[in-house]
């Protein structure tokens, strides 16, 4: 099993799936499209789901990249995987900076679910120490 697909859950890393009193499920809310409307919490299941994509798809590619003995094709490879890791790595801390101002302090404001947030700040703290493990590997690819 691959690293990514063992925090496959409603954030990005590791944990069980914690589903918040009172609020559909992700698999509710998209099987009920048709006779419910759209909320917010609804966007950002949506955007986490579209952040998991691209990150196993940027695995899928690390793990196919060409063989070091492919020098010209292996280089190109690195430069597109290069740019779609720094491309996503700030959409990422955009989309993390946003929950943590504004997202989670906005829930822990509702009575019923106060004290859920910090868990997924520790989350973004740790998430965060794993890109810059992974900026490292990409710049020693690079030498």
């Amino acid at each position: 099993m691959s690293w990514l697909a063992q925090g496959d859950n409603d954030g990005l890393s590791g944990g069980e799936q914690q589903h918040l009193p009172g609020k559909r499920s992700r698999s509710s809310a998209s099987d009920q499209k048709g006779t419910q409307a759209v909320g917010p919490i609804d966007h950002i299941f949506q955007f986490h789901a579209a952040l998991r994509r691209e990150l196993h798809r940027l695995e899928s590619d690390v793990l196919a990249l060409p063989k070091p003995e492919e020098v010209a094709q292996r280089a190109l490879a690195l430069r597109a995987l290069e740019g779609r890791f720094v491309f996503f790595w700030g959409v990422y801390r955009a989309h993390s900076r946003l929950e943590d101002q504004l997202v989670f302090p906005a829930l822990e404001n509702k009575a019923e679910l106060h004290n859920v947030s910090h868990s997924y700040t520790l989350d973004h703290e740790h998430e965060a120490d794993l890109f810059v493990e992974v900026d490292a590997c990409r710049g020693s690819t690079r030498d």
